[in-house]
């Protein structure tokens, strides 16, 4: 379980560096290019997420779900005192992890715990957490930890493959060629290199539409 400490992308002259390095894509640096032919904007999605507590983003590998969550945490720093990520990883025994998360977020560590029974919940701050593979978690706790983040009283964002019924407001992500484009122009910015059109449609192919897997292959051509 990570803190978000810093949202702000690396501010550097990548001219003379490869623009599609991992220090430059990675979630925690590249901001979400919003698809204008979409209605997916983050400062609407955090309106959405603000009345539903809870929100799935769907889309296969590498469409920028993290990404996005990032980017919708970013925009709700001012809104909420912690902010923390979970990678669910296979073969792990998360049996407690709802119970970490029912724990209350508290100004100071002096306060009481939850469970106290003159515990004012006015005191606990709203938090928000990211929970990425969540699909890898046996469905029993599956559905405890969603009920556990609920109870909470904060906000939470799962990024899945595939639907959830257990939370009912949704985004869906779908990979295009022209969300690709915008975004490998972007990383190009303040860069010599601009890969060709041709490039660009070779590699997205190749990956299958999987941003991240295409990113990787332009890196590649650009050390060569």
């Amino acid at each position: 379980m990570n803190a978000i400490a810093n949202f702000n992308p690396i501010n550097l002259n990548t001219s003379d560096l490869n623009p599609y390095s991992s220090r430059f894509v990675s979630p925690p640096t590249c901001t979400f290019i919003q698809d204008p032919t979409t209605e997916i904007n983050p400062d609407e999605i955090v309106k959405q997420l603000t009345q539903s507590r809870c929100l799935q983003i769907v889309g296969p590998h590498g469409c920028g779900k993290t990404t996005l969550a990032i980017q919708i945490a970013k925009n709700m720093r001012h809104t909420c005192k912690q902010i923390r990520t979970v990678t669910i990883q296979p073969n792990r025994d998360w049996g407690s992890l709802p119970k970490i998360f029912a724990q209350p977020v508290f100004s100071q560590p002096s306060q009481r715990p939850l469970c106290h029974p003159n515990y004012d919940d006015r005191l606990s701050l709203f938090g928000l957490t990211i929970v990425d593979g969540i699909e890898s978690l046996p469905a029993a706790i599956r559905f405890c930890l969603v009920q556990s983040l609920k109870r909470s009283r904060g906000y939470a964002i799962f990024t899945v493959h595939r639907p959830t019924w257990l939370v009912r407001s949704r985004i869906t992500l779908k990979p295009s060629l022209q969300q690709f484009r915008r975004i490998a122009t972007n990383l190009t910015a303040q860069s010599a290199y601009q890969p060709s059109e041709e490039l660009l449609q070779a590699v997205y192919s190749r990956s299958g539409g999987n941003y991240r897997d295409a990113t990787s292959l332009l890196y590649d051509e650009f050390a060569a």
